[in-house]
């Protein structure tokens, strides 16, 4: 709370009970939901959707000249 983390799975992701797989973000992240699926061996999946978007590029303009002009 102190930081403002979240954790995402609230369910046993191991056979004997345990949560031990973790998905903690800032509470204001772009986590959609967090499945924990079927048991493969002794652990669970933890399938994560996420909400984002692709940025922009973002330009800068440089200008030079040539040494031998200065």
């Amino acid at each position: 709370d102190l930081f403002d983390l979240y954790q995402h799975i609230t369910e046993p992701t191991h056979q004997n009970g345990n949560t031990l797989d973790l998905v903690i973000t800032h509470k204001h992240s772009t986590v959609q939901e967090c499945i924990v699926d079927e048991m493969n061996l002794d652990h669970s999946n933890v399938l994560i959707y996420l909400n984002t978007q692709k940025q922009k590029p973002s330009y800068k303009s440089i200008a030079t000249r040539k040494y031998i002009n200065i």
